[in-house]
């Protein structure tokens, strides 16, 4: 056959059927969103323009999740994306995100226009950026942080909505470091850092933070301090209520007199 005629005597063999012209672009109508994939990788999301809302939508909802899997929304090509940059249009100023950006085995960078202040995590069944192994950063444009996943826009609060913090950035086991937000008082999901082997530290912020769930740190292997800034509470109703668990090389837990001597 060619190929075999071609493997032994050095020729490189293009199959003419499978070679990819950039930019590739699509979009996903569910959503309301357009999408368009460079040569480096480089993914831009924009809404469309019958967007009322300022809301971005995507992965996954609870009843329909293979019609909003991250593959039906790319199209199948989402193994090319290393960057997805979300921008506002002309018409429309993007301020919510809705569902998770998830499965993406080559996604690295993640950025959304400084407008974007909520999430609406209602969608979202397996964590806003869960099961990236790539991914390292992600925040507003214009204070993006090499290597750090910025979640200080985000409302992490027990009045937030609930699924937002279900394993949020679960098995992205790529993610070094975190900034958790201030404005909200705690973790209130187990699971929602689970396995992320990269993490090496954690601070939970001074303002506000009064509880973490169980397991929601859960085999953080690569976690080696956590720094408490403030008074906190984990959930020991559950069978297993640290929110440590299986973190094998946690050493140290530092924190302020009123933290360590609340019960």
């Amino acid at each position: 056959c060619l190929e075999a005629f071609c493997s032994a005597n050095g020729y490189t063999l293009v199959d003419l059927d499978n070679i990819v012209t950039y930019p590739i672009t699509g979009s996903f109508a569910a959503g309301s969103i357009n999408w368009s994939i460079a040569e480096d990788g480089t993914c831009t999301v924009t809404p469309m323009d019958t967007v009322t809302d300022g809301t971005v939508k995507f992965t996954m909802t609870i009843t329909e999740p293979d019609a909003w899997s991250t593959n039906v929304i790319y199209g199948g090509k989402q193994d090319l994306i290393k960057k997805l940059i979300v921008k506002s249009t002309a018409s429309v100023t993007v301020t919510q995100v809705q569902g998770g950006i998830v499965d993406m085995p080559n996604l690295e960078y993640v950025e959304f226009p400084a407008t974007v202040t909520s999430h609406f995590g209602a969608w979202s069944t397996v964590g806003l950026f869960a099961n990236n192994p790539k991914l390292t950063t992600v925040g507003l444009a214009g204070s993006i942080e090499n290597d750090v996943v910025d979640l200080t826009w985000l409302n992490m609060s027990i009045n937030a909505s609930a699924e937002l913090f279900n394993n949020i950035c679960a098995g992205s086991t790529a993610i070094t470091a975190v900034k958790l937000p201030e404005t909200g008082d705690g973790i209130y999901r187990a699971g929602a850092f689970k396995g992320c082997t990269g993490l090496k530290s954690v601070t939970i912020p001074a303002t506000n933070w009064t509880h973490i769930e169980a397991n929601a740190f859960q085999d953080c292997t690569g976690l080696e301090s956590v720094t408490i800034l403030e008074v906190w509470n984990y959930d020991d109703s559950w069978p297993a209520g640290n929110p440590f668990n299986g973190c094998t090389n946690l050493k140290t837990i530092s924190a302020h007199n009123a933290a360590i001597t609340r019960c």
